[in-house]
């Protein structure tokens, strides 16, 4: 009986040895692994900090290169692509933006249609000629084409229509008085 506990505890012995290096192998795996993730952590975010500097460059270059009028389409040998390339995206976005001529066309148009309907409908031609400022000076500030004759076109139904306003209340002040 002796012989069975003894070879019993021996087994289990075996067991817990084994389990016990499985055990080291999996954590010394796993540290392993962590290394290997926070190496590639820190690489990770040297490479994003390494980006952000070279944006904030690129941007405060593009900024200087667009504000001080010093720009002439060459970056002087510069081997980084991203200032050219930032330099093409505001060219785009700018010249996106003046194709987008809405509002100066709508400007132009409620113009034309005030300076018609002040010949025939009075108080249409008011809102039409408002819309036209309005409009205009929106598109005005965005730099949109059509939109300073727009702005002309609704000055002058306004105004027109203040003169004609004006008008009436004097001659029907001069009809009373006379």
């Amino acid at each position: 009986m002796s012989n069975d506990k003894d070879r019993k505890e021996n087994e289990y012995e075996e067991h817990v040895a084994k389990e016990s290096e499985t055990t080291e192998k999996k954590g010394q795996d796993l540290e392993g692994q962590q290394d290997v993730e926070n190496q590639q952590d820190a690489s990770e975010k040297r490479s994003e900090e390494t980006d952000k500097k070279t944006i904030e460059t690129t941007s405060q270059e593009a900024s200087d290169n667009l504000g001080s009028g010093s720009y002439d389409g060459d970056y002087r040998g510069q081997e980084d692509s991203q200032p050219r390339e930032k330099e093409r995206i505001i060219e785009r976005v700018v010249e996106k933006e003046k194709q987008d001529n809405t509002l100066g066309t709508i400007s132009l148009v409620t113009g034309i249609i005030g300076i018609v309907f002040f010949f025939c409908c009075f108080g249409v031609d008011i809102a039409l000629g408002v819309v036209a400022l309005v409009t205009g000076i929106l598109g005005y500030n965005k730099g949109q084409d059509y939109s300073l004759a727009g702005i002309i076109m609704g000055a002058i139904i306004v105004g027109l229509n203040l003169l004609g306003i004006i008008g009436i209340f004097s001659l029907n002040l001069l009809d009373s008085v006379l």
